[in-house]
C-alpha cells in the first residue's frame, strides 16, 4: 500500500543530499572562498552562514547533523586555505588535485545517504499515486519566485490534492502567461509545454492572456499546416521525402486541447484521408512513403488520430487494421518501440505506447486485453525510483510525468459505474462536437441541442456523484439554469472554485442556454463562429472539473 508520508520524506532527503553536494562542492565553494579574502569578521560570518545552511538542510532531511558537523566545518576551513594559497578553490579539494581525507569523509557520507535514499524508494512499488506524490513533492519544492519553469499540467494534476504553495503557483503561472512568456527550454519540447499553456488556460479562464494564447494557437496551427503541405508536397513524393510521423505527431498532440482540436480537426481529417491511401493490407504505415518499411511510431499516431474522430463510421476497418498490427507487434516488455529516442527509454517508447493505448481505449478494447495488462505494466515498470518518468536521456520528465498520470485518469472512466445522466451528457457533447464540423444548418442547430442537453446531463451526473438532489418535490429534474446554480453552490462548498467566486466559463453557458431557447423556440439559427466557442467552453468547462466531481476525467 502506497505510504504518502513516507514517500514526500524521502524525496524530501534526495533532494537534500543534492542540495547538499552543491553545499560542499558546487558554486557555494566559490562563494564562500571569496570571502575568505576579506577581513577576519567577514570570513567568521560567512563560513557560519555556510555551516547553517547546510545544517537546516541535514536536519531537514532527518539525518544526523552531529555526523555531518566536524566534516563541515572542515571543509569550509580547506576551502578557505585552498583559495588562500591558490587564488581558487581546488576541484578536488587537496593537494595536488587529490581530494583530501575530509573530502573523501563528505563524499562517502553522502554516498552512503544517496544510496540508502535511492533505495528506500525503489523499494516502493511503481504506481500513479507514487507518482502524484512526487509531483506534490516537486511542486512544494518549487519557489513560485524562482526562475523555474512551472509545468502548467503538474499544476492542474495538483489542484486536487492541494499543495501548500499551489496559489502563489497559480499566480506566477498567470503571471507568465498573461506578459507572454513563452517555454525557453530544449526546442524538442517546445509544442509540448505551448499546447500545455494553452490547456491550463482554457481551464482556468486566463482571458488576460488571450492575445499570447490567441498567438500561440495560430503558431501551432500554422506550424501543423506547413507539416500537412510537406508532407503532400508532390516533390517531395518523388524525392522519397514524404515523413508522416511528425505530422501524425504533431496532429494527435495538437488534438488533446479543445481550443486547437477546434482550429485544426478540417485539417487533420483532409490529412488523414490522404494517410488512409498509405495504409499497407497488413494494417501498417510506412513512415517515409516510397522506402515502404512499416514504422510503428507512425500506425501508432496514425490510428491514435483516426480513434480521436471515430465518428467516421467508414475508417473502422482502417482503424481495426492498424490496431492489430500494433497488437502483434510489441516489444519484449510488451509495449512499443522505437527506443533510445526523445520520449522513449532503452526499452519503450513512453509517448507511443500512451498513444496506443489511448487507441485501445477508444476502440473499446477491455482493460483486461493481455496487451492492455502488459503495456501498462511496462509502463509503471519504466517509472523512476522517485516516482516520475524521463526518457533515455534523463529529460522530459515534466511532459513525460503528465502523459501518463493523465492516460491512467483517463482509463478510470472504464473502471466506474457511469450514472446514466453521466453516460447520456458524455455523449450528447461528443456528438455535438461531431456535427458542429459540419456546415449545414440542420446540423449546427442539432450541435447546439448536443451540447447543451449534454452539458445539462453532465451536471446531474456531477450532482448526483456527490449526493445532491436533482429532482424538484414533484419529481422533476431541475433544469439547466438550476443544475447549473447548485453546482456552484458544490464546487464552492467543495474548494473547487473561491468561496465568493462564480464558476468559470459561466456568462458564457448561460448566452448558450440563451440561443438555444431562440433556436428551438423561436426558430433562431446560430453562427458557426459562435457554436465553436460554445463547443470550446463546454469542453473546457467539463475538463476543469470532471476529475474532482467525478474522479475521472469524461470527455477524453
Amino acid at each position: 500500500m502506497y505510504d504518502a508520508a513516507k514517500h514526500q520524506q524521502l524525496l524530501i532527503a534526495r533532494s537534500a543530499i543534492i542540495e547538499i553536494k552543491n553545499r560542499i562542492s558546487g558554486t557555494h565553494e566559490l562563494i564562500l572562498g571569496a570571502s575568505a579574502r576579506a577581513d577576519a569578521a567577514t570570513w567568521k560570518h560567512a563560513r557560519q552562514a555556510y555551516i547553517d545552511s547546510v545544517e537546516d538542510i541535514i536536519r531537514a532531511a532527518g539525518f544526523d547533523w552531529e555526523v555531518w558537523k566536524p566534516l563541515v566545518s572542515k571543509n569550509a576551513t580547506e576551502i578557505k586555505n585552498a583559495y588562500l594559497s591558490l587564488g581558487r578553490v581546488s576541484s578536488r579539494g587537496g593537494r595536488n588535485g587529490k581530494p583530501s581525507a575530509n573530502k573523501q569523509a563528505l563524499r562517502a557520507l553522502y554516498s552512503k545517504e544517496w544510496g540508502a535514499v535511492e533505495n528506500a524508494l525503489k523499494a516502493i512499488p511503481p504506481s500513479i499515486e507514487k507518482a502524484r506524490g512526487a509531483i506534490i513533492s516537486e511542486l512544494e519544492q518549487c519557489d513560485p519566485a524562482g526562475e523555474y519553469e512551472i509545468f502548467p499540467e503538474w499544476v492542474l494534476l495538483a489542484d486536487g490534492e492541494r499543495p501548500r504553495n499551489l496559489g502563489p503557483l497559480k499566480g506566477r503561472l498567470r503571471a507568465d502567461l498573461i506578459a507572454g512568456h513563452a517555454y525557453t527550454g530544449p526546442r524538442y519540447w517546445e509544442e509540448e509545454w505551448a499546447l500545455a499553456q494553452i490547456r491550463y488556460a482554457e481551464r482556468n479562464v486566463l482571458k488576460d492572456s488571450k492575445s499570447f494564447l490567441e498567438s500561440e494557437v495560430d503558431r501551432v496551427e500554422e506550424e501543423l499546416r506547413l507539416a500537412v503541405d510537406a508532407a503532400y508536397a508532390p516533390a517531395n513524393y518523388s524525392a522519397a521525402k514524404c515523413d508522416l510521423r511528425p505530422l501524425l505527431h504533431r496532429s494527435w498532440l495538437a488534438m488533446s486541447s479543445f481550443k486547437m482540436r477546434a482550429r485544426i480537426e478540417m485539417m487533420v481529417r483532409e490529412a488523414l484521408r490522404i494517410a488512409l491511401t498509405w495504409q499497407s493490407m497488413d494494417g501498417s504505415w510506412p513512415s517515409v512513403f516510397e522506402e515502404g518499411k512499416p514504422c510503428i511510431a507512425t500506425t501508432a499516431f496514425a490510428t491514435a488520430c483516426l480513434s480521436m474522430l471515430n465518428d467516421h463510421s467508414h475508417w473502422r476497418e482502417n482503424r481495426e487494421r492498424g490496431l492489430n498490427w500494433l497488437l502483434s507487434h510489441r516489444t519484449e516488455q510488451g509495449a512499443w518501440g522505437p527506443v533510445k529516442e526523445m520520449g522513449a527509454t532503452n526499452e519503450i517508447n513512453l509517448i507511443v505506447t500512451v498513444a496506443i493505448l489511448d487507441a485501445c481505449r477508444m476502440e473499446g478494447i477491455p482493460l483486461d486485453h493481455p496487451a492492455v495488462i502488459e503495456a501498462e505494466a511496462a509502463l509503471l515498470s519504466a517509472q523512476s525510483p522517485a516516482g516520475l518518468w524521463e526518457d533515455y536521456r534523463g529529460m522530459g520528465e515534466e511532459y513525460l510525468t503528465a502523459l501518463i498520470v493523465e492516460y491512467f485518469q483517463r482509463r478510470e472512466q472504464r473502471q466506474v459505474d457511469m450514472s446514466e445522466a453521466t453516460i447520456l451528457g458524455r455523449g450528447l457533447i461528443l456528438r455535438g462536437h461531431a456535427l458542429s464540423m459540419n456546415d449545414s444548418v440542420s446540423d449546427q442547430v442539432l450541435a447546439l441541442a448536443s451540447i447543451y442537453h449534454g452539458l445539462e446531463y453532465v451536471l446531474y451526473g456531477f450532482l448526483l456523484k456527490n449526493d445532491v438532489e436533482i429532482r424538484t418535490q414533484k419529481g422533476e429534474t431541475i433544469g439547466f439554469r438550476e443544475a447549473l446554480s447548485a453546482f456552484e453552490v458544490l464546487a464552492r462548498n467543495s474548494n473547487w472554485i473561491g468561496h465568493a467566486a462564480s464558476l468559470p466559463f459561466r456568462t458564457q453557458l448561460a448566452e448558450m442556454a440563451a440561443k438555444r431557447d431562440e433556436v428551438i423556440h423561436r426558430m433562431g439559427r446560430v453562427e458557426a463562429g459562435q457554436l465553436s466557442i460554445f463547443v470550446e467552453r463546454v469542453f473546457a468547462f467539463v475538463g476543469k472539473f470532471d476529475v474532482n466531481a467525478l474522479g475521472y476525467s469524461l470527455l477524453v
